[in-house]
């Protein structure tokens, strides 16, 4: 006999009742809300439930929800190309959708332990907070023990909602399962790319050269579950090992080859820092790819710090990065209008005010 599953309202029904609801009501509904935070609270307090309770991760997803409609924004990140190319837009339409935003923008190449520090000096302005960052400039796990204390919450993360933008431009509404750390929804959405570029055969590579250096940086960008393993295993900070770096690195080829390249053409690298002028005047050639994690200072920037490359082409990961480098280069064409459209919708629906 078939047991009948509870009827679920879809997120329109939800969003008709609510929008149905008396002033009043609203107040009542947020009045329970903030009870029921105090409980939790008490509760953890007391060591009767922790953090990790289903009936405290209830909570969590419930908060975080409230707070990414109502609370004010506080974007928190280390700039690089792909943030200073979409970043102002974000901001720009989320004050017009009448939110309060803050931001806090660490320069490119800031030190992980400034970041740290910026947080320990500076926890107070987080109060009450909904935080978007990136994992770089994520809030430190000591801070963000004061979640609790202070009222604030990480509410997203940047490259997520670039991500999300990119993918729906490239896959419309069949977007693949997964969050945007599962490996197959990255996979999925590099080869699309890749295969895009490839359709115009002018824009095949003679060469690719994937540097492997940093590239286990975002690896929580990737491939989640293999994070999970290595601190199973009792690896802790994965993503700064060789292992990871070589782990992305591998899996940044099989996806190329996958998509159509040869596979002679392709070749993984780790150098020194003492090899890498040379190594880079070797490979800096028409015609060439180089695949690197946006953490290394190789760019086609030639102004600044950077170590430029004036005639090969610098691809940069995490895959949003990479598309976003691809558009460009002209190696594939969206038009503006649409990426532009795409972020009202995202926001609109991510940040519009319950």
């Amino acid at each position: 006999m078939d047991i009948e599953k509870p009827y679920q309202p879809t997120k329109e029904e939800i969003q008709k009742a609510e929008d149905m609801m008396t002033d009043k009501e609203k107040a009542m509904s947020k009045t329970m809300f903030e009870e029921k935070e105090k409980e939790i609270i008490e509760k953890i307090k007391s060591g009767q439930i922790n953090s990790r309770d289903n009936e405290t991760l209830d909570f969590e997803k419930e908060k975080i929800e409230d707070m990414k409609k109502n609370a004010p924004l506080f974007f928190i990140y280390r700039d690089n190309t792909l943030f200073k190319n979409h970043i102002p837009t974000i901001l720009k339409k989320l004050t017009e959708m009448g939110r309060q935003v803050d931001t806090q923008i660490f320069p490119e190449g800031t030190k992980d332990e400034d970041i740290k520090k910026w947080y320990e000096e500076n926890k107070k302005l987080l109060s009450k907070k909904a935080i978007v960052s990136d994992q770089t400039a994520n809030i430190p796990y000591k801070i963000a023990e004061s979640k609790y204390e202070l009222g604030f919450r990480r509410v997203d993360d940047i490259d997520r909602l670039a991500g999300r933008v990119f993918m729906e431009i490239l896959f419309g509404g069949n977007l693949p399962e997964g969050n945007m750390g599962n490996l197959e929804k990255n996979k999925r959405f590099m080869t699309a790319i890749i295969k895009n570029i490839l359709e115009n055969p002018d824009q095949h590579p003679k060469e690719v050269h994937i540097l492997s250096n940093k590239m286990g940086s975002h690896i929580h960008n990737f491939d989640r579950e293999r994070i999970k393993k290595a601190n199973e295993d009792g690896v802790e900070y994965f993503q700064d090992t060789k292992d990871a770096c070589e782990y992305i690195a591998d899996k940044v080829k099989e996806w190329l080859i996958e998509s159509g390249l040869e596979s002679e053409k392709i070749k993984i690298t780790y150098y020194s820092d003492s090899e890498q002028k040379s190594f880079l005047e070797k490979i800096d050639k028409p015609g060439t790819w180089i695949i690197t994690d946006r953490h290394t200072i190789i760019s086609n920037d030639k102004s600044g710090t950077n170590a430029p490359i004036r005639s090969a082409i610098v691809l940069k990961m995490p895959p949003g990065d990479f598309y976003d480098e691809a558009k460009k280069h002209n190696l594939i064409s969206y038009s503006e209008e649409a990426i532009d459209k795409e972020w009202d919708r995202i926001l609109k629906n991510e940040f519009g005010k319950g």
